[in-house]
């Protein structure tokens, strides 16, 4: 018996699958545009928490090295506004407005221009410090 686990594709949708012997199985199908808004919202998760590392970092220590840390909540903020921008327009330019969406879709949009207004905070701050 020989035992194989990986990647299935079947038209636009992808799923892990295995096979054991002759028997197979899908374990899901997912649409390829559900994989790249989850992959774009942990993308701009991970560099929105860097952000915020930054942001909270600065009350004990402003620079690490030479690096401004204000700088490096600016541009962390600023690239978790445009990830997550990419995951909401991908998700909602594909599922349309005929469905009913939740409280997690509309803290997903709100997310997006609340970056944008920390990263300028950030970079105003870190204009300051320069100066």
């Amino acid at each position: 018996m020989a035992t194989y686990a990986g990647v299935t594709r079947i038209g636009n949708y992808y799923g892990w699958s295995f096979a054991l012997g002759w028997v197979s199985c899908i374990l899901f199908l997912i649409a390829a545009y559900v994989h790249a808004t989850r992959a774009f919202l942990v993308i701009g998760v991970i560099v929105g928490a860097l952000a915020c590392f930054a942001l909270g970092a600065i009350f004990s220590r402003p620079k690490i090295a030479s690096y401004s840390l204000a700088k490096v909540a600016a541009i962390a903020s600023f690239a978790a506004s445009i990830s997550i921008l990419i995951a909401m327009a991908s998700f909602t330019g594909v599922s349309g407005s005929h469905q009913l969406y939740g409280w997690s879709f509309g803290l997903g949009w709100v997310s997006f221009p609340l970056f944008i207004i920390t990263g300028a905070l950030a970079y105003k701050l870190h204009s300051q410090e320069s100066a």
